[in-house]
């Protein structure tokens, strides 16, 4: 069977403390290829600004990273911004003239009032030729931008005011982004480290599994090159966990069995279980997980979801409505010694979400962000920087996404434990993809870094974590047991 046009999968070597991770696309020839690394695929196109060369092969690289803030369509600036609307995505994102490059879509609908640096930038400037329209020509694409006043088109005014993703759009300085092609191949690395990134590729290129050796030394480069000067030392006391992932009982794609057993292989010390508005498919796991005596902290939770916005509830007895006022829905997660975290900050609908991006949950009755702001920097440096939460989010059971939530929890993890230091804003956010790594207050994130630049103590802590979960387990009885398809959770 020949290969689609574009594919691709989640390349991923060694355990979750991996200090990079890469994506491996695959094209059905070398022309495909070279023309998607031409035109950025996978990575953000405005952060591929020059050539490179890795082990031999060509590549891109590109330190740049695509910001997206609060906005409001009635603040839109005809002379100076541009706004590109997705219809089929329902969203609408504006730009600045100095970025219309990146952001304007290859067909423009040009209104009156078009500001003429803009339009002589949109028509002319750049690699990219546009086509342009006129505001009452047929045939306009699912993807467009628009140039001028457009109030004057009702329609189209009446369609934006029911979108629900409306942002600002802007470069920002920001991670490495690097991707190289091997002839029908691209492999991509992104990071806060321009030589972490490239050695990574240099490894998958290998085609070779990758030694402890090799691990160690990424570890130490990465150590080197985001937090130089740290004093080694080990952290007993370091989880490492996911607190937010879906199974079949959702929308994920894996029973609550195999959701576990992937989390206890991808070198999780905790998994929170969130499918949307239930809690059987966790309990199912907690259940078989007990009977087969594999020793892998689950807990039970739940992804509060309402139309404008999804909430994490963690640990729970029992279900939470999301048909209640947000309020009251984190009353009942805390009177069950819960913790509520605002999930995917932005998503399902920025505009409803645009007072907590601009001013992040101070003042509002929940726990913790997931992700990193976009205001990182401003709010830490203001005091304002809220409890941050690392995680997947994750439906197949790859973690393709290396985002994890670091805790020291004064006792065995657990949900008690882990709410309890969600609470006292005791968490790190870890993510190799990211710009800096790590995020959080600074003396956590010192504490994960002097772990990181020791080394040893965290492999030990995790072996012995490993022989804690397995000792007893029967893994062929947990996998036997398992019912493919949803049951009844009394």
């Amino acid at each position: 069977m020949p290969l689609p046009a574009f594919g691709w999968s989640f390349t991923k070597y060694g355990s979750s403390d991996l200090p990079a991770a890469a994506q491996v696309q695959e094209f059905a020839d070398e022309a495909s290829a070279a023309g998607a690394l031409a035109d950025g695929a996978g990575l953000d196109l405005q952060a591929l600004v020059r050539d490179t060369v890795v082990a031999g092969k060509p590549g891109k690289v590109g330190h740049d990273r695509t910001c997206y803030l609060p906005y409001r369509l009635d603040r839109f600036d005809p002379a100076g911004e541009v706004l590109t609307i997705d219809t089929q995505r329902q969203s609408a994102n504006a730009c600045r003239q100095e970025e219309q490059e990146w952001f304007c879509a290859d067909t423009v609908v040009v209104f009156p009032g078009a500001g003429g640096p803009l339009r002589s930038a949109v028509v002319s400037g750049g690699k990219k030729r546009r086509v342009l329209l006129a505001p009452d020509a047929p045939g306009r694409p699912a993807r467009y931008s628009v140039l001028g006043d457009m109030r004057a088109d009702t329609a189209l005014m009446r369609v934006l005011t029911g979108y629900t993703e409306v942002a600002l759009v802007k470069k920002a300085p920001g991670r490495c982004q690097l991707a190289v092609r091997d002839r029908t191949r691209l492999v991509s690395c992104s990071g806060p480290s321009t030589r972490v990134a490239g050695e990574m590729i240099r490894l998958v290129l290998a085609g070779k599994p990758i030694t402890r050796e090799e691990v160690d030394n990424l570890r130490l480069m990465l150590v080197a090159d985001c937090a130089p000067g740290t004093k080694p030392s080990a952290a007993p006391d370091l989880v490492c966990s996911d607190v937010h992932m879906h199974t079949l009982y959702s929308d994920g794609e894996g029973t609550p069995v195999a959701r576990v057993l992937q989390a206890g292989a991808s070198f999780l010390d905790l998994v929170v279980m969130t499918d949307h508005n239930t809690l059987d498919g966790a309990k199912v796991a907690v259940a078989a997980a007990r009977a087969a005596k594999y020793e892998l902290p689950i807990v039970v939770g739940e992804e509060i979801t309402r139309r404008e916005v999804h909430l994490n509830g963690y640990p729970l007895r029992a279900l939470v409505s999301p048909d209640m006022r947000i309020d009251s829905i984190a009353l009942a997660v805390h009177a069950q010694g819960g913790v509520i975290q605002l999930n995917h900050p932005g998503y399902p609908d920025r505009v409803w979400a645009a007072p907590l991006l601009a001013k992040g949950i101070a003042g509002k009755p929940l726990d913790a962000w997931e992700h990193v702001p976009e205001q990182y920097e401003e709010w830490k440096a203001a005091g304002k920087l809220p409890t941050l939460t690392g995680s997947t989010d994750d439906h197949s059971g790859f973690w393709s996404d290396p985002e994890r939530t670091i805790v020291f929890p004064a006792a065995r993890p657990d949900g008690e434990s882990l709410a309890a230091v969600v609470k006292a804003g005791r968490t790190v956010l870890c993510n190799a993809s990211e710009r800096s790594y790590l995020f959080g207050p600074d003396s956590l994130v010192n504490r994960v870094w002097s772990a990181l630049a020791e080394g040893e103590g965290l492999r030990k802590l995790k072996a012995a974590a490993i022989r804690v979960m397995l000792a007893n387990a029967d893994i062929p009885g947990m996998v036997r047991a398992s019912m493919p398809k949803r049951v009844v959770v009394k």
